[in-house]
């Protein structure tokens, strides 16, 4: 009995811990990749936190402009802030639905 509660705490904490369809975010870091996939015509930005926390930013959930702005902001290699949500979890990687940028920390 002992050791099913012991389980049962630690699934919890550690699905407590990972970040949920829906979520809310408020991120600090930078873009620091671009990857097209051709089969569903997807364009997406990979996100680095402060933290070394790797997330994607596709273009079929967040706007185009905040896109382009997230990507002319990772040419510079410039830090910047995020907000929005959660899309999805696959897997080990976590989309974002994206709102709002801003320049730098």
């Amino acid at each position: 009995m002992r050791g099913l509660l012991r389980a049962l705490a630690l699934t919890l904490v550690f699905c407590g811990a990972a970040a949920q369809a829906g979520e809310a975010v408020n991120l600090a870091g930078r873009c620091t990749g671009v990857f097209q996939y051709p089969k569903t015509e997807t364009v997406c930005l990979s996100f680095e936190t402060t933290d070394k926390k790797t997330y994607m930013i596709c273009d079929d959930v967040t706007a185009k402009e905040i896109i382009e702005q997230l990507f002319a902001l990772g040419k510079k290699d410039a830090a910047c802030l995020i907000e929005g949500s959660v899309a999805k979890k696959s897997g080990e990687e976590t989309y974002l639905n994206v709102t709002r940028v801003t320049e730098g920390k």
